[in-house]
């Protein structure tokens, strides 16, 4: 689950995306909740989503990891017993420096796209906290779905976040993304 590349050649011959917005734990730290309110609070991680969102083809000769292979290892795949091979990964791997840019901007796509991450309530460290009872971040793999109501509405069904927290799960099924248990 935690195959990390050093890819810090690769990495500086390419031009970071910059696109990635996470948010920050003390962001929560400006919550602020009335005597008859409470928070909850629920959390995902996608299970190995770094190597299901796939890299463009051609990609693999910058993506190989490991020491190279005898051809012979790897005959029943076609190779060659007389060349030495590498392996390559074909997906966004921990260690490029533009796997979080891609990475977050799949996630938030993928809940997007399921009516979830709304801007409004979106938790990301340049903007303010949202104004709403529904807050929402994203950091990378990780989901936080906070939401504040009133103590007399825990346990009540039709609440918003429960909603959301629905679609969350119909957008992760449809992109075929596991969550960790």
């Amino acid at each position: 689950d935690r195959l990390i590349q050093d890819r810090r050649i690769p990495n500086s011959t390419e031009e970071r995306l910059g696109w990635a917005s996470l948010p920050a734990g003390e962001q929560l730290c400006q919550a602020q909740l009335a005597p008859d309110e409470i928070g909850l609070a629920n959390i995902d991680d996608l299970k190995t989503f770094f190597f299901e969102v796939r890299r463009p083809k051609g990609m693999e000769a910058r993506n190989t990891v490991g020491r190279a292979l005898p051809g012979h290892l790897f005959k029943e795949f076609g190779a060659d017993p007389d060349k030495t091979y590498r392996l390559a990964l074909t997906v966004w791997g921990m260690g490029d420096g533009n796997s979080v840019d891609i990475c977050q901007s799949v996630h938030l796509a993928v809940l997007t796209g399921a009516g979830a991450m709304n801007f409004k309530d979106t938790l990301e460290l340049q903007l303010t906290v949202p104004s709403g009872k529904i807050w929402e971040g994203l950091y990378i793999d990780d989901h936080l779905l906070l939401a504040f109501l009133r103590k007399s509405l825990v346990g009540c069904s039709g609440r918003r976040d429960l909603e959301l927290l629905e679609k969350c799960k119909t957008g992760w099924e449809r992109a075929n993304l596991r969550r960790s248990i």
